[in-house]
């Protein structure tokens, strides 16, 4: 290959970049296991029997059934060491009787990575860019029970090596009162250029004892298309104050691979819609340290 020396930089780097997630068998696509909310970072990832707005389509497109009008969410990443990206949006609106439809994207990558020639030279700096578009449906079976599916279109570009693939996402989701439990299986049929991509498995329980507070649990098995997969717990915990009619404010924490996590938003609400600026502190296993999440949610009533 021309550039030998620049292939394994950009290889070492994707890698770099998965972080914690990186470390199951199957490695390809990492980021698509990272928490694409403020809000679910702040609970640790224990969100997937939370989740009833736009950011389903990545933690489980069955609570996309939760969307009474429309919903926006969207997420930026401050601070991530190694020059790397992580940014995420999603769109979703009620159809009425013919269900949810919704779509989210994520940019994920290293910037600003050096190359270098066969005689050692610096040819300049490139970046590591990775793309994920989902588009999602979900309907209701009946007052508590809703499904939901995600197809998935990937798209890597490591300068030297570009690549293409597709997966897709199965979810279910049932609430009763203030119980919900949710189940998600990810990248089902995924592939991204010749890399098969690893099965997630994601099950989580939702409980709002008392007006204002919310607690959640998930289970993640990784690399279920591997003889070699890792299992994981994840808690949050949160609670939001009701300070006006108009306006209110939530703190959370959660635990996620050993780490803690915490977390809050500022809610406004008028009429018709809803805004929520949200804040997470996440920190990273090893040498990656901490890093920011801020988000923004608008949800239609």
């Amino acid at each position: 290959m021309k550039n030998l020396k620049k292939t394994l930089t950009i290889l070492l780097l994707a890698l770099l970049f998965g972080g914690i997630e990186a470390y199951a068998q199957n490695t390809a696509a990492p980021y698509l296991s990272r928490a694409t909310t403020a809000s679910g970072e702040g609970y640790g990832g224990a969100y997937t029997a939370l989740a009833n707005d736009a950011s389903a389509t990545y933690w489980n497109p069955a609570g996309l059934a939760g969307v009474t009008s429309y919903s926006f969410t969207g997420m930026y990443s401050a601070g991530l060491a190694y020059d790397r990206v992580f940014n995420t949006a999603s769109l979703a609106y009620n159809l009425g009787e013919a269900g949810v439809i919704g779509i989210g994207f994520i940019n994920a990558g290293v910037n600003d990575i050096m190359g270098y020639d066969e005689g050692n030279n610096q040819t300049g700096t490139f970046n590591n860019v990775n793309m994920a578009i989902g588009a999602s449906y979900a309907f209701s079976i009946s007052e508590a029970l809703s499904v939901g599916v995600t197809g998935k279109y990937l798209s890597q570009d490591l300068d030297v090596v570009k690549d293409e693939g597709y997966a897709m996402d199965l979810g279910v989701k049932f609430t009763q009162e203030q119980f919900m439990v949710g189940a998600t299986y990810q990248n089902l049929l995924g592939e991204l250029g010749p890399d098969k991509l690893p099965h997630v498995l994601r099950a989580g329980l939702g409980l709002m004892p008392i007006p204002g507070l919310t607690a959640a649990v998930d289970l993640e098995v990784d690399d279920l298309s591997s003889d070699q997969y890792n299992a994981y717990l994840r808690f949050g915990a949160g609670y939001d104050i009701q300070v006006t009619e108009e306006f209110s404010i939530g703190v959370r924490s959660g635990m996620k691979d050993t780490e803690l996590n915490f977390g809050g938003n500022i809610g406004f609400s008028a009429e018709t819609i809803n805004f929520s600026i949200d804040y997470a502190y996440a920190k990273e296993p090893n040498f990656f340290g901490a890093s920011h999440r801020i988000g923004l949610s608008i949800n239609g009533l």
